[in-house]
């Protein structure tokens, strides 16, 4: 399976150093992939190569936009099979796609990730439980801690939902779903989008034979303004999925 088949969306929140390092994995590790790069914010444009220029189509937003609006926005750009969300800290250390779409095929899933792993190597928290008000009073309280149980010997790991920080999704489910609902803001629209994808009984999952780096930034624990989103996003999903989950 070729990579021509992927469109990436990567958004840059002024994030230009880092969103630079996995723009030269993506010109390095996947060279046929379609790149939509979106600054939401004012920066300077990252220096691309001449190879990954000519597949990679720039947007400027006027003003910024939340997670789920800036992602349906470069969908709109995608003509490839398969559409695929990236945090711009992720980091390659190979083609993870011909792996993930052989697995999506095999297993019948409509959105995979590989295993993700943080810069000490260890196993980052991108497959997780469906969180729910006790769920996250057990949470805070430190006896648990919200993600699935993740053996990296199995073959693959099907949990309730994956994290937006790598989520590679059939380009026909993301369209059935009408993409990310817009009316959260930088926070449940990926766990929103997996619940919806559960309820139409179809799979999901991660491989674990190709896996990425993520660096974590925790902001909503560091910013009133981000816990406030993130907050307001979980009672929306709460007040629209408890009782429907899967």
């Amino acid at each position: 399976m070729k990579d021509s088949v992927v469109t990436i969306s990567i958004i840059s929140h002024g994030q230009a150093l880092i969103a630079r390092q996995l723009l030269e994995d993506l010109d390095k590790f996947c060279i046929k992939a379609r790149v939509i790069l979106t600054y939401n914010l004012p920066e300077e444009e990252i220096p691309l190569s001449e190879s990954l220029g000519s597949r990679t189509t720039v947007l400027r937003n006027p003003a910024p936009k939340g997670f789920g609006a800036n992602h349906n926005a470069a969908f709109m750009h995608c003509d490839t099979p398969y559409f695929c969300v990236l945090n711009p800290d992720i980091r390659f250390i190979d083609n993870p796609y011909d792996a993930l779409i052989a697995a999506m095929e095999k297993f019948r899933w409509v959105i995979s990730s590989p295993l993700i792993f943080n810069p000490e190597g260890d196993i980052e928290d991108n497959c997780r439980v469906f969180p729910t008000p006790w769920g996250m009073i057990l949470r805070k309280a430190g006896l648990v801690n919200g993600r699935w149980p993740c053996d990296s010997n199995e073959e693959k790991i099907e949990p309730h939902w994956i994290a937006g920080m790598f989520l590679l999704i059939k380009r026909e489910h993301y369209v059935a779903l009408s993409g990310f609902d817009e009316r959260y803001f930088m926070y449940c629209e990926d766990v929103d989008l997996c619940a919806r994808t559960r309820r139409m009984g179809l799979g999901l999952g991660a491989v674990t034979s190709t896996r990425a780096v993520h660096n974590a930034r925790r902001d909503s624990s560091k910013s009133y303004r981000y816990l406030r989103w993130h907050i307001a996003s979980l009672i929306r999903f709460w007040a629209s999925n408890l009782g429907r989950l899967p």
